[in-house]
């Protein structure tokens, strides 16, 4: 079977209670995602589901949040469970839609996965820039700090 997990306020609305096969995680998709909020999340899918290990875990997210969220589930996930990233259909439709939407978020990521080690590209440090320039620090290339 399959088990829904939302993943934000604990009750967006009043009104809204989840269904069967589905649960809501008290947990901020945009702040930080490492070992303690991916163990958070296979405990609560162990507990609201009955899942362990083995099973498949399938991520939906904003584009802007999937790279560092795969990322991190990479790391940190134990052996048995799977990590199966979807991204939107059209990852650049998607960018598109969001970078306006998101600005601050979208560069927060993009300050994060600096943070995480991540080598970017060159289009994705563009990108970066052409959101906010200077956002790397001074003209050494120096990035400032995320603290």
């Amino acid at each position: 079977g399959a088990h829904l997990v939302l993943t934000g306020p604990a009750r967006p609305r009043a009104d809204l209670a989840p269904g069967d096969n589905e649960s809501i995680l008290a947990l901020d998709p945009d702040g930080p995602f490492d070992q303690g909020e991916c163990a958070v999340l296979l405990e609560h899918a162990r507990t609201a589901a009955g899942l362990v290990p083995p099973f498949s875990l399938l991520l939906v997210s904003r584009g802007y949040l999937s790279r560092r969220l795969a990322v991190c589930f990479r790391a940190h996930l134990p052996h048995g469970v799977s990590f199966l990233p979807c991204p939107p259909a059209d990852v650049d439709a998607a960018c598109r839609e969001e970078a306006p939407l998101f600005q601050a978020q979208v560069l927060a990521e993009v300050k994060q996965l600096v943070a995480l080690g991540l080598d970017l590209d060159g289009d994705s440090l563009a990108a970066a820039d052409a959101l906010q320039p200077g956002w790397r620090g001074d003209d050494k290339g120096e990035l400032p700090s995320l603290s």
